[in-house]
């Protein structure tokens, strides 16, 4: 097991190997070791966990994950969410269960008495959704989401989730477990985008959670992107530190290379509003924290773009020169700011060796 999933878990999370490992180890040196009958399996086994604690792959015999990528793609097949394709019916647990008293209705030919009930089920479909949510969560969090104009029960539901967990990565866990379908899932990225935007001092609490719903699959990048696409259309609507935080959002997930700088491409560099300006403004001061390599790279995947993101080039540079370079008036601060914007420039215009001083 553990020569099949030891990397994984290492990757996954290093602290409960470390401790299975640590574990491992003692009772190893504890036990008797020459007493076992079959002292090869054991020695085999201290190995592996050797091998796994130093990330060593070449000291494992046999070591092929091949196999296991397989698995693991036709289980992401099974499990899938999202709508039924042509012809697939929907059949669901509860149907199997209770195939025995009210027949297969999916079997052609089969008798069938559950369509007596189905009025009733109906009818009450909403009622039982609202019982769950309410039942789960406190008044004074269900109140919260109420005044988030958390208006369904899948937004109340991921909203009262992200509220009650105790960090970014019990969030990710729990909102996975919801079991929402690729519809469904959406509203995580949405909820999330909202929070952020409506906190009053910036929170990268939904920064660090928007970061491993992106990184988990590329579905949710997609559902960011769109997101802030419809942000930038009612960026005037929002207030100061909604424009701020949303900057910080953007730009933190722009430098640890979750997301591209070509989220811009939607906008019109010539017809920006002053919450537009602003949140550029914000955004690129954001980026520009970052080391000149760091700069160099997220700019330069916009130059090599080709005439493809030519108007987002342009614009960034004609930005960068007037709205920052322009009206920065500490010597400090525009001596900074010059040697990120040329980092920038190098980066747009595909030019690495000129940036790397």
């Amino acid at each position: 097991m553990l020569r099949s999933v030891g990397f994984t878990l290492k990757k996954e999370d290093s602290g409960a190997l470390k401790e299975l490992i640590f574990k491992t180890q003692k009772k190893a040196n504890d036990a008797d070791i020459d007493s076992y009958t079959d002292k090869s399996r054991v020695k085999f086994m201290l190995e592996v966990v050797l091998a796994i604690k130093n990330n060593n792959i070449r000291k494992i015999p046999n070591y092929d994950t091949s196999h296991m990528d397989h698995l693991k793609k036709l289980l992401r097949g099974f499990v899938k969410g999202g709508t039924l394709a042509t012809g697939q019916l929907r059949i669901t647990y509860r149907d199997l269960l209770s195939a025995k008293n009210k027949g297969k209705w999916w079997v052609v030919g089969s008798a069938w008495e559950g369509s007596q009930a189905a009025p009733n089920l109906s009818s009450t479909n909403t009622t039982v959704s609202q019982s769950k949510v309410s039942n789960k969560f406190s008044n004074n969090l269900l109140e919260l989401a109420r005044k988030q104009r958390m208006n369904t029960d899948t937004r109340r539901n991921i909203f009262c989730t992200m509220m009650s967990a105790e960090d970014f990565m019990d969030a990710f866990e729990k909102l996975l477990k919801l079991g929402l379908n690729t519809k469904q899932e959406r509203e995580i990225i949405t909820v999330a985008v909202e929070c952020c935007a409506n906190e009053t001092v910036y929170n990268a609490y939904y920064t660090h959670l928007l970061n491993k719903f992106i990184s988990y699959h590329r579905r949710f990048l997609f559902t960011f992107q769109t997101t802030m696409w419809d942000r930038f259309k009612i960026m005037s609507t929002v207030s100061d530190s909604g424009i701020q935080n949303l900057a910080q959002l953007t730009g933190h997930l722009i430098v640890e290379q979750t997301l591209p700088l070509a989220v811009l491409k939607n906008l019109e560099f010539g017809e920006l509003d002053k919450s537009l300006v602003k949140f550029l403004k914000a955004l690129l001061l954001r980026i520009f924290k970052s080391d000149k390599k760091t700069i160099l790279d997220i700019f330069f995947k916009i130059g090599s773009s080709g005439s493809k993101l030519k108007p987002v080039k342009e614009g960034l540079e004609l930005f960068m020169h007037h709205f920052l370079l322009r009206k920065c008036k500490n010597e400090k601060e525009r001596s900074r700011l010059e040697m990120c914007v040329a980092a920038a420039e190098n980066g747009l215009s595909m030019n690495r060796d000129a940036a790397m001083f």
